[in-house]
């Protein structure tokens, strides 16, 4: 013979849990919503800071002589080299000719090589700088290319400036752990919160369980509209507070009086007595 275990919950727990998840559901879609835009905004500054060295970089003079010379000395290089150890968002600088031949790259086993990926075609062609986002020579890049130009506005060739894909992937999955972590902790405190209120709630009600007070408050009618004697309760304004059936079926006296008169019926009762007072 199998016992069915019966797990009653209080009202108090299921207060504290429906206030928890009602806690973990807007803590939950705020932090959907503040990490999307967190993704977004390093998406952003990812784009932005490769197109400005993409740009800045091919309208430079000394970039310019680079391609006229067809070579880039140690001074140019270690600068080059420089902005890739600085900045966060740059992983690689490479200068192409127009034949697609490095002039520059941080490998420098790789200068003289011809660029790979396929991309640059629009950079050639002297379209406004754009970007990207294809294979290198190792692994996939997001890349800006911006065309290099000329006194007479011919193209000599590109430069394109770019970060690991796998990289900006690791920065969103770092933030999304960072999200995480404070997720958790604030399901926590929501979770503390929570049982603290409904403690203290549960404290208020003395203990007992609404469905309890429900069910003392019908046998507290049952009890007193079952006396033959009127009761009627009135606050210190003189306002209604309770009565039983009895004392209404007293004071309607059959005229067509319905519940919700009573407190006229009383007031009118009280002047009435009142009145008879005054006159003995």
């Amino acid at each position: 013979m199998k016992l069915k275990m019966q797990n009653k919950q209080t009202f108090t727990d299921r207060l504290a849990r429906s206030y928890f998840m009602l806690v973990g559901i807007i803590l939950f879609l705020s932090f959907l919503v503040f990490y999307n835009t967190l993704v977004m905004r390093t998406s952003e500054g990812i784009s932005n800071t490769i197109y400005s060295y993409a740009v800045e970089l091919s309208k430079a003079k000394e970039v310019q002589d680079i391609f006229l010379e067809g070579n880039v000395n140690q001074r140019q290089s270690d600068y080059f080299k420089d902005i890739i150890e600085r900045e966060k968002y740059v992983d690689y600088i490479v200068l192409a000719n127009k034949q697609s031949i490095r002039l520059f790259h941080p490998d420098i086993n790789l200068i003289g090589e011809k660029f790979m990926g396929g991309d640059e075609e629009n950079a050639l062609l002297g379209k406004e700088p754009y970007i990207s986002e294809e294979k290198g020579t190792s692994e996939y890049q997001r890349r800006c290319f911006s065309p290099v130009f000329d006194d007479n506005h011919e193209v000599m060739g590109f430069v394109m400036v770019s970060c690991y894909t796998r990289r900006i992937s690791s920065m969103y999955h770092d933030e999304l752990m960072r999200f995480l972590g404070l997720f958790i902790l604030s399901l926590l405190v929501g979770w503390g919160f929570s049982y603290l209120y409904a403690r203290g709630l549960k404290k208020r009600l003395l203990g007992y369980e609404p469905a309890h007070i429900a069910e003392l408050f019908i046998q507290r009618e049952d009890v007193l509209n079952a006396l033959n004697e009127g009761l009627i309760l009135l606050d210190n304004q003189g306002k209604l507070v309770y009565f039983n059936g009895t004392a209404f079926s007293l004071l309607a006296a059959g005229e067509a009086y319905e519940e919700k008169d009573m407190e006229k019926m009383i007031q009118e009762t009280i002047a009435e007595k009142d009145y008879q007072n005054s006159v003995e």
